[in-house]
Order: structure tokens, then C-alpha cells, then sequence
């Protein structure tokens, strides 16, 4: 990660959309690294967050355009996982995309809301609010950290 940072902020947005898609990373380590390393937060937030939803975002569409042996295969989401999502989603709404930025369950939440057809601008909105929102505590715990760390 250390050195996709050297990169800059296509290196912290690049973070963010891998931990947004369906390979484990942490985004987060990732934003307090560069607020650590003196980078301006705001900023930050703003590059790791727009990559974390675009890589959400991708797994709205694989779940939308691809076949389930795909995602079986490829994306490593049994079928019995994402029919268990399915069904767990009716009647529960398009809200809980406000919090499929937990790992693992996340992603299976959003490829079944791409396969399920919900309309892709209630899902990004109500993704996006709950990724920034999560962003933008992990900034404060940061900055906390460090202002503790170094007072």
C-alpha cells in the first residue's frame, strides 16, 4: 500500500476502489496514512471516498450485466449467498445500501441489488452517503489519534 501512496491521489483513489470492489484492502489505513503523512484530509476523504464508491459501483454492475456462474467463479459470491441476499432484500428496501460498505457482506449486498435490477441511482446515493459518512468519522478518529499521539 506504501507505495501505491506514492502515487498521490490517483494512488489513494486507486486504494479506495480496491477496497470498494470485491478484493480485500483497507481503504482506511490507506486515508490515515496520507493524513499522517500531511496530505490535506479534506482531499483525502474526497479521493479515497470517489474511488470506494466506483469500485462499489463496479460490483452493482457485475451483478446487473454478469451471469451467477460468473460470479461464483470470478468474484468468489456462492449463488447460495446471493439468493440468500435476495431474499433477505425484499422487503427491506433500497436502504440498506447505506451500509454495504461492511466487508464481505457488503459486496454480496450490492451485486444482489444488481441483479435484482434496484434502480442504480437510489442504490448509489444512499452507497455514497454511508461510505462518506464512514470516511469522514475514520478521518476524526485520525485526526484524534494523531493529535494525541503528538500533544
Amino acid at each position: 500500500m506504501d507505495e501505491i501512496l506514492t502515487w498521490g491521489y490517483p494512488g489513494l483513489m486507486l486504494c479506495g476502489f480496491i477496497a470498494g470492489s470485491c478484493i480485500p484492502m483497507s481503504s482506511e489505513v490507506a486515508l490515515s496514512t496520507a493524513i499522517a503523512l500531511g496530505w490535506p484530509q479534506w482531499t483525502s476523504l474526497f479521493w479515497v471516498f470517489l474511488g470506494n464508491w466506483l469500485g462499489a459501483s463496479t460490483n452493482y454492475m457485475i451483478g446487473r450485466f454478469a451471469s451467477l456462474d460468473w460470479i461464483e467463479h470470478w468474484v468468489k459470491i456462492k449463488k447460495t449467498k446471493l439468493s440468500y441476499m435476495q431474499h433477505f432484500l425484499q422487503g427491506k428496501g433500497v436502504w440498506l445500501a447505506l451500509v454495504s460498505f461492511f466487508p464481505t457482506l457488503g459486496n454480496a449486498l450490492v451485486i444482489s441489488f444488481g441483479i435484482s435490477r434496484t434502480p442504480f441511482w437510489k442504490v448509489g446515493i444512499l452507497m455514497a452517503i454511508g461510505r462518506f459518512l464512514r470516511y469522514l468519522v475514520w478521518m476524526w478518529i485520525t485526526q484524534g489519534v494523531i493529535q494525541a499521539w503528538f500533544s
